[in-house]
């Protein structure tokens, strides 16, 4: 390799032949089903895809989340081998894109002649030579396409309506090779024959040509150590505040900034995020001046190597579970340095259906006279902004409430972990909610009374009721509006609907277990202040 203007280039001549490792790239054949998020006990038409994968220590392949994501049946072929081997998902992190996949099916057989790929240690140079290897749409055979290394940034790897209750930037990879679809989860290589990272995403259209992404090596071992020390991906250490810029002249002499001092003013930070001492870490109108070390600018950007800047936002992002980060801030006119480990925060819109299960892939449900409620969460807002176009049918989509908490996110406080934003997603008609016209995809505030926090809060409220015979459940929505419903007619009509629509309980499961254990509990209680004042 040769230095050149500080950044390190390779010549093709020093790349090593890749060909020892195609019997270890492998070919995901997979089938599966996602979710009807209109009609959350349904699931849509059966689909199969295809992906790419490589064999990495532990017997163990590394792919895509995407790429496994609601498989119900998933296959692996190598190169040269017509057999297709049953595998199944043992981890997954959709924040990463990264999944793990294991072989359960002639285990011995398939591993027969296939080595596991070893990582890069560190992040590749720009115009550094990559080859990416994997099974991309046009052929059944092993593909490989050769590029550089085009740009190192930090981005959001969640390119969704919902991105922004993600877990922040993380450090991405641009390659000038082309990533087709069917490409994903396969090893870019460099010039050493290291895996530099995992194809998983690539750009097209009339003013793009050839731009692919990857996801470094650096943060694939830090999901593999995570995997190693837990069973399973923890989540990815999050940015426990937000900032605004200190480009403003009247801001920065409001908040005594030193002329030369560069960074950016905390506006909002969470209560999780603590000092070693049990206090909150960081405070509102603190002047964050350098992580790590590292100087941060008025835009909270931060320079990665020579004259690379990116978003500060991987110095926190891109560490593993256990390491501590070191804040340097001026608060109230003075310098101080605050350490702590952070990790996930939990996000104000769960990023999976039920965020206290993060292997759920369903969400839950409960249907009281026709009307069809879930707890709000990120996947209903689809994966682009095509996939709107069937909730701006229902109504106009989600009122200004649900917007406003999709587009300005705030921190969950302590003790609101288990809240749920409870929404009317749609009526099921019927003679006994006839006349009603109210806006669906509305949050519900109340219930004959009681503030509906959860899908447990409201199933309680629901049962309380009919136990109790109140002739009226009267539900408030935050945008004011009311619907009066017959309490016994709710039962019958829920039952005609569950047949008509072939629903498998008006009630899903989850939410009925909680139910049940919750009144368990209940029933529980004064037997045991009974044993106790017996004993006195």
């Amino acid at each position: 390799s040769t230095q050149s203007t500080g950044i390190e280039t390779t010549t093709m001549s020093s790349c090593p032949s890749l060909q020892p490792h195609f019997p270890s790239v492998v070919k995901l054949e997979v089938t599966g089903t996602s979710v009807d998020w209109l009609q959350p006990w349904r699931v849509n038409s059966q689909k199969s895809w295809g992906g790419s994968g490589f064999a990495i220590k532990g017997k163990r392949i590394l792919t895509n989340h995407h790429v496994v994501c609601d498989a119900t049946d998933i296959r692996v072929r190598k190169n040269g081998n017509s057999k297709r081997f049953l595998a199944k998902t043992i981890c997954s992190s959709v924040e990463l894109d990264l999944a793990l996949v294991e072989v359960v099916e002639d285990v011995d057989v398939f591993w027969k002649g296939v080595k596991e790929i070893s990582f890069a240690e560190r992040l590749p140079f720009l115009q550094e030579r990559v080859t990416v290897i994997g099974y991309p749409t046009g052929g059944s055979t092993v593909c490989v396409t050769e590029g550089v290394i085009s740009r190192v940034d930090c981005k959001n790897y969640n390119i969704t309506n919902s991105s922004k209750h993600t877990s922040g930037n993380l450090l991405i990879v641009q390659i000038d090779a082309a990533i087709n679809p069917g490409n994903s989860g396969g090893p870019c290589f460099d010039h050493n024959g290291q895996v530099t990272g995992v194809a998983f995403q690539g750009l097209s259209g009339e003013n793009l040509d050839n731009i692919g992404y990857i996801i470094p090596s650096t943060l694939v071992q830090s999901f593999l150590h995570s995997v190693k020390c837990n069973g399973r991906f923890k989540g990815v250490p999050q940015v426990p505040f937000h900032w605004h810029n200190l480009h403003n002249k009247s801001l920065r002499h409001s908040l005594k900034v030193p002329r030369g001092m560069t960074g950016v003013v905390v506006v909002d930070a969470s209560p999780r995020a603590l000092a070693p001492d049990g206090s909150t870490l960081l405070e509102k109108d603190d002047v964050i001046f350098a992580i790590d070390g590292h100087t941060l600018g008025d835009d909270f950007t931060v320079t990665l190597r020579n004259d690379e800047l990116v978003h500060a936002g991987f110095l926190i992002t891109g560490k593993r579970a256990g390491e501590s980060t070191v804040f340097s801030v001026l608060r109230d006119a003075k310098r101080i340095e605050l350490t702590a480990e952070l990790g996930p925060l939990p996000a104000p819109i769960p990023r999976y259906p039920n965020e206290m299960d993060p292997d759920s892939v369903r969400p839950c449900w409960a249907i009281i006279g026709g009307m069809v409620f879930v707890p709000l969460s990120c996947p209903m807002f689809g994966t682009s902004h095509k996939s709107w176009s069937a909730i701006w049918k229902l109504s106009g989509g989600p009122c200004a409430a649900i917007q406003e908490m999709l587009n300005n996110p705030k921190f969950v406080l302590p003790g609101e972990e288990e809240k749920q934003c409870v929404v009317l997603l749609q009526i099921l008609r019927a003679d006994l909610n006839h006349g009603y016209t109210i806006r669906r995809w509305n949050i519900l505030h109340s219930l004959n009374g009681t503030t509906i926090d959860s899908m447990l809060a409201l199933a309680q409220t629901y049962r309380a009721a009919q136990e109790g015979g109140e002739p009226w459940l009267k539900f408030t929505f935050e945008n004011g509006g009311q619907i009066v419903l017959d309490t016994e007619l709710c039962a019958e009509t829920d039952d005609k609907l569950q047949e008509q629509y072939k629903i498998p309980s008006v009630i899903s499961k989850d939410v009925q277990q909680r139910l049940d254990q919750a009144a368990e509990r209940k029933e529980a209680e004064p037997k045991t202040k009974r044993r106790k004042s017996s004993r006195r």
